[in-house]
């Protein structure tokens, strides 16, 4: 079978992650398969990207300003690899970003059956990842000229989403929620009224994220038996809806409560900023930066007691999938798809939003 992935997103190190291994173990039980990106960069025997020349890329870069996520001259180099593929089926993971036009999308489903897997809610609304209004943060972010002027320039939300429904709404799509929340949000969206709507959750490698010996891993990185350690880990932690805040204060509060264990406690941060984050926090902290190795994000998981997902706003994370793989439980908000991965009590423990 010739099986086309098409993404906007393909960096190994952020959630594109889930499409590649996908990719990989499609190509290894002998299937065709290629992943068709509008971004530069990540060429290979597997990733093809399709690109617009210099001066019409900026061109394009300049109108995506005006209408984020929704229009692109990337229409042409994209339908022409797709095209000279000629696959059997097509699964579609992001499309915002380097936007995949949506327009694009009702096209391919005249001629190829077309699978679009939703890893956050921008199908399904105005145009943001998720539906929330949004967080506390330790550290006000200014609104800069670019930022106005860009948020004065889009065009009216409710149009786009108009024209969204309008676009998709009778397309012969297939969608793929990995959590059973999304899939109930994409039955109930006007934009998949079409659509018939599959639930298919996303896994783990096993083999990859397991227990380790944790007592020679906390000698190796010099963390005592007896301390505490909580994970917390986020690709970067001044972004709002990961709850870096919610974590943050939640340490002063336990420094109120019992400062005993807050002596006693040490946060590892992982991520971008984290010696930034670090000055926020109350007790020790451990900056690991951030990584692309599975191997040492294993050992990050197994050194800890505890790993805390702090997003006031998610679908299915795969944190906390791999976490739960190591044997590590998960403390989160209880929001989005999360208590499909973390049983309160069992695997972990759910808070209530915020």
């Amino acid at each position: 079978m010739r099986i086309l992935f098409l993404s906007s997103y393909v960096d190994p190190g952020s959630g594109a992650s889930i499409l590649l291994r996908l990719a990989k173990r499609l190509q290894a039980r002998g299937e065709e398969v290629r992943i068709l990106t509008t971004n530069s960069g990540y060429d290979s025997e597997l990733v093809r990207s399709a690109l617009l020349p210099p001066g019409i890329a900026a061109i394009n870069r300049a109108f995506n300003k005006l209408v984020p996520n929704y229009f692109s001259l990337a229409w042409f180099p994209l339908l022409k690899e797709i095209r000279k593929f000629n696959p059997d089926v097509i699964n579609i993971h992001w499309t915002h970003g380097t936007t995949i036009p949506i327009q694009l999308i009702a096209k391919l489903t005249r001629t190829w059956p077309v699978f679009w897997t939703l890893h956050d809610m921008w199908p399904l609304t105005k145009n943001t990842p998720f539906e929330y209004s949004g967080g506390m943060a330790l550290r006000e972010q200014p609104l800069t000229l670019k930022k106005r002027l860009k948020k004065r320039l889009t065009l009216m939300p409710d149009l786009l989403f108009d024209y969204k429904v309008r676009t998709l709404g009778s397309a012969a799509i297939h969608t793929i929620s990995p959590s059973k929340w999304l899939q109930h949000k994409a039955m109930q969206s006007p934009v998949f009224r079409s659509a018939v709507n599959h639930h298919i959750p996303n896994g783990v490698d096993t083999d990859i994220f397991r227990p380790l010996d944790r007592a020679a891993l906390r000698k190796a990185y010099g963390i005592g038996e007896d301390q505490k350690v909580v994970l917390f880990l986020s690709a970067r932690l001044d972004d709002q809806r990961k709850g870096f805040y919610y974590y943050a204060k939640a340490l002063e509060h336990l420094r109120e409560v019992d400062p005993g264990l807050i002596g006693n406690l040490v946060t590892l941060l992982i991520g971008k900023n984290s010696a930034e984050a670090s000055e926020y926090l109350s007790g020790a902290a451990m900056n690991l930066g951030s990584t692309r190795d599975l191997a040492t994000l294993v050992e990050y998981y197994n050194l800890a007691d505890v790993f805390v997902s702090a997003s006031i706003a998610d679908n299915f994370p795969s944190t906390s999938l791999e976490s739960s793989a190591c044997g590590t439980p998960v403390v989160a908000f209880d929001v989005g798809g999360i208590a499909e991965i973390v049983l309160h009590n069992e695997t972990g423990l759910l808070a209530e939003n915020k």
